[in-house]
């Protein structure tokens, strides 16, 4: 009795007031408050732990009720990492990013009319190829094609062979794969419906199609030609940048992969 009044007495919790049995981040204690199974990560099976699903909002008991209709990543410590803006020095310019950067953060409507969080892509274990892209180029809607299991990209010049384990990579989920537009067919300014239009077209389950309306990402990234692919950690540093075309970030990921 003297042991477990002096633990009261210290504000340490009782062992049963923490436990996690499902390891989902939630106690058991929590669980039984919101109803959930305290043996079973994700309640009801729609993709997103029950720990996520409360953080968000959205309905850990309901399988229709989902973060993203997608079933995009989410990143509950997102807002943990440091976000430089675009404009860090102030002057109402956006900022030039390179090597070793942090991606500014950035919220793009995807193909279901949902905004999405660039960093809920953080804090996964996983690479980031993040694909800048237009409707009006050709190689850009090859690679779209490509990754859906087309080999339309197999005559241009810079394609490897070696590359089939990009499209390997990406299609087991092993790197997460994000396409961003910024212009649509007519070179304007790319709109929510081009989103949903580019996924009616390349409807691939893995991959987010945003749109980056106020070309933030391309004035930050400033490519010179695309596609353009760059590689990010999951701290959302750049590890392989480049201001023109795939093959860079493709060779990378070939290198680190292949063996």
């Amino acid at each position: 009795m003297l042991s477990l009044f002096l633990t009261s007495a210290c504000g340490i919790e009782p062992v049963e007031d923490t436990l996690d049995t499902d390891g989902d981040g939630l106690t058991d204690v929590e669980e039984a408050e919101l109803g959930t199974d305290p043996e079973k990560a994700d309640t009801d099976d729609d993709g997103y732990d029950d720990f996520d699903e409360d953080h968000a909002g959205t309905d850990p008991l309901d399988a229709s009720s989902v973060i993203y209709t997608g079933g995009w990543p989410y990143n509950a410590n997102k807002d943990d990492i440091p976000d430089p803006g675009f404009d860090a020095d102030g002057d109402g310019e956006i900022d030039a990013g390179g090597l070793g950067d942090t991606l500014p953060r950035f919220t793009g409507t995807d193909q279901f009319g949902e905004v999405v969080d660039l960093y809920d892509f953080a804090g996964q274990g996983l690479p980031i190829a993040l694909d800048l892209s237009t409707a009006w180029c050709g190689p850009c809607k090859a690679i779209a094609a490509w990754l859906e299991g087309s080999d339309e990209i197999s005559d241009y010049v810079w394609y490897k062979e070696d590359y089939e384990l990009v499209k390997e990579l990406v299609n087991t989920g092993q790197i997460l794969w994000v396409t961003v537009l910024y212009e649509d067919a007519d070179h304007n300014d790319a709109t929510d419906a081009l989103a949903v239009q580019w996924y009616e077209a390349y409807p691939h389950p893995l991959i987010p199609v945003l749109i980056d309306e106020e070309k933030q990402l391309h004035s930050w990234i400033r490519p010179t030609g695309i596609p353009n692919v760059n590689l990010l950690d999951e701290n959302m540093i750049i590890t392989l940048y480049s201001d023109r075309g795939l093959d860079d970030a493709f060779d990378a990921l070939v290198e680190e992969y292949g063996g």
